[in-house]
């Protein structure tokens, strides 16, 4: 069983924050958002050596899918059709060639 206060990649398990938010004043809202971008700010500044070391995890991580989805897809058997083998092949494009007239 997982450790509840680990924190988990899985964006379904992960606890959300729904807000119903109040109406504001046009000043109200303006404060707000500054307020908001100013802690946003203050935050990228001080955590940003373990943002950076998370995005590059979660980076190699999405690399990692990539190439397993890849190699997934190259293993797949190639959707040829499939002759009966009473059945004459079909003529190719190559074998009807146009009539040829000869100038005398």
């Amino acid at each position: 069983m997982s450790d509840p206060t680990e924190p988990t990649h899985d964006v379904n398990d992960r606890p959300c924050l729904i807000l119903d938010l109040p109406e504001l004043a046009d000043e109200a809202a303006w404060q707000l958002s500054e307020f908001l971008q100013c802690l946003a700010e203050h935050i990228d500044a001080h955590y940003s050596a373990q943002i950076l070391r998370a995005h590059r995890a979660h980076e190699r991580e999405r690399q990692r899918l990539n190439r397993e989805q890849f190699r997934a897809e190259a293993q797949q058997p190639l959707p040829f059709p499939t002759r009966r083998s009473n059945s004459p092949p079909a003529p190719s494009s190559r074998s009807l060639s146009p009539l040829v007239h000869h100038r005398s």
